[in-house]
Parts: C-alpha cells; sequence; structure tokens
C-alpha cells in the first residue's frame, strides 16, 4: 500500500528514526538505577549528584527527539491517510460498470469508512507497525545487555516471556483474526440493509415489507452483537495473561537475585539494573504481541481494500 501511495520512502525514514526510543529509554533508566544507587552504598553525594543531572539531561532530549519525530510522523501519516480515500475514489470510479454492479452499496461505504480506517492504522496508531518494530529493537538490545550482566536471570525471565508470547500469537491471534473477518462482514451486511431501507423507503411502504427488513436488521444485530461479544473475550483472555505471567516471573527474579546478593554474587544496584531491563524486555513483550495482534486484525481491512487500491504508479505521486 505504501509503494502504490508513494509514502514508502518517507515512511521507512521516520520508521528508522523512531525505533530505538524505547531501547534507548530503557538504557538510560537501567543506567540510572545502577550509578545512583552504586553512588549511595559508597556514600557518595558527589556521584549521585552527577547521575541525577546526567538522568535530568538525557531525559529532556528523548523528550524532545521522541516529540520532533512524531510531529513529523503524525503529518506524513495524516497525508498518507488523505492519500488513501482519494486513490480509493480513484480506483472505484475508474472501474467498469459490470464491476461495480457487483458491489453492494454497504459493502463500499464499509470499504471507505471502517476499512479504510483500519487498514491505514497498521502504518500509524498505536500498536501497530510502529510499536511493533520498537519493541522487538528494545528486547534484543535489553536482552544482549542483559545477558552480558546474568545469564542465569536471563533465563529465567524469558521462561515466563516464551509462554506467555507463544499462547498470545498462535493462540489469541488466529481466534481473533477470525472474529474480525466475521464481524466486517455482518457490518458490510447491516450497512447495506440500512441503505437499502432508506433508499427505498416508499417502496418498502408500499408492499408493508418494513417489518420484514427490520426483522433482518435485528437479526445482523444480533449477530454482530455476539461475535462483538467473543471478540472482547479473547482481548479479556489475552490481557489476563500479562499480570499472570508478569508478576510470577518478577517475583522468581527477585527472589533469585536476593539470594544472589544475599550470597554475594551480585550487588544490589546490579539487581535493580537487570530488573530495569527486565522491565523492558516485559512491556516490549507485550507491545509486540498487543501489535501482532492488532495488525493481524487489521489486515482483514487491508485485503477488503486492496481491490480499490489497483492505481497506476504515476498516479500515486
Amino acid at each position: 500500500m505504501l509503494s502504490k501511495l508513494g509514502f514508502r520512502k518517507k515512511y521507512i525514514t521516520l520508521l528508522c528514526l523512531r525505533v530505538p526510543f524505547e531501547a534507548v529509554r530503557t538504557i538510560v533508566n537501567a543506567l540510572f538505577l545502577k550509578l545512583s544507587f552504586t553512588a549511595i552504598e559508597a556514600f557518595d553525594a558527589n556521584k549521585l549528584s552527577l547521575a541525577c543531572v546526567l538522568f535530568f539531561v538525557e531525559c529532556a532530549f528523548l523528550f524532545s527527539y521522541n516529540g520532533t519525530v512524531w510531529r513529523f510522523f503524525g503529518i506524513m501519516y495524516a497525508r498518507l491517510k488523505g492519500s488513501l480515500s482519494k486513490h480509493m475514489m480513484q480506483s472505484l470510479i475508474a472501474k467498469p460498470f459490470d464491476e461495480l454492479e457487483t458491489l453492494s452499496s454497504g459493502d463500499i461505504l464499509v470499504r471507505f469508512n471502517s476499512d479504510a480506517d483500519k487498514a491505514a492504522a497498521i502504518y500509524g496508531e498505536p500498536f501497530n507497525l510502529v510499536f511493533l518494530l520498537n519493541g522487538l529493537c528494545n528486547i534484543i538490545i535489553s536482552s544482549v545487555l542483559f545477558l552480558r550482566v546474568s545469564p542465569r536471570l536471563f533465563l529465567l525471565v524469558l521462561a515466563f516471556v516464551i509462554p506467555h508470547v507463544a499462547l498470545s500469537i498462535c493462540v489469541i491471534s488466529p481466534l481473533q483474526y477470525r472474529i474480525q473477518g466475521k464481524i466486517q462482514a455482518k457490518t458490510a451486511e447491516l450497512t447495506d440493509l440500512f441503505t437499502s431501507y432508506i433508499a427505498m423507503e416508499d417502496i418498502v411502504r408500499l408492499y408493508d415489507a418494513s417489518g420484514f427488513l427490520k426483522a433482518k436488521m435485528d437479526a445482523r444485530n444480533e449477530e454482530l452483537r455476539r461475535l462483538n461479544v467473543k471478540k472482547a473475550a479473547y482481548s479479556a483472555i489475552g490481557d489476563m495473561l500479562l499480570p499472570l505471567f508478569g508478576l510470577s516471573g518478577y517475583l522468581v527474579l527477585m527472589l533469585t537475585g536476593g539470594s544472589m546478593v544475599a550470597a554475594g554474587t551480585l550487588t544490589y544496584a546490579t539487581l535493580l539494573y537487570v530488573c530495569q531491563l527486565r522491565g523492558g524486555i516485559l512491556p516490549a513483550s507485550f507491545m509486540v504481541i498487543q501489535s501482532a495482534l492488532t495488525m493481524k486484525t487489521n489486515s482483514v481491512s487491508l485485503k477488503r481494500i486492496e481491490p480499490l487500491l489497483c492505481i497506476d504508479e504515476k498516479d500515486s505521486r
């Protein structure tokens, strides 16, 4: 889609500028805790003050950098959505009349509104492609730093992160993907019924068919409600997995790390450092999981609008 709309190079550039942010912020927070508690244990006020000043400067820089990148990203994303709507309309107008007759008005409206928004969301909304790559970068860098400190503690973290990721992607994601496809199809059918009722109101009243159409609308609404309840239930199960694996993994890490501190093989400042790195890995894994689930769901809409993106490359520039 990005290539057809002419936004590929600009999008990749802004994406590369945004991806390392979460990893850098995790490193800054972890180093601050390590340096500050090392200074506290040594009763060194100068080192503690220096750590606080550096932390303030780094946070101010990261805040300014992130805000600047997101500003340009937001402008690009707004133009992307506008260009998507424009080219979908151009493609629809260019289609032969015989092909247009095969499409219902409700289906076209759903594609132009709900489907177009969800397809564009893959490239700019939270918990989509941007957050997915941010989370992956954070996981990789935090894992490398964690391994350098203690492979044993890192394996304990993985013992809780991997089942969480596997259950979410291999079980929850396919269920949500199938449900979303059914929701989009039922929404299109319901929209088509509403538009038909409005457009042919005089004929409906003439033949006294309003009760028949309303019954069909009620049936579609009931089916849509049940599908949305199922989708919410799958989302709730996915949300339940995070505290289940997160809190239990944190307790095991603290107990094991505490015993290493008591044995003298690990300092308290280093334990806080690895806990902060683990705090980068777990939210990043949640970010990756949620983004993968959302992208999987939104890809249903992307496939639905692809027939309306059959345009020439020259027209997309």
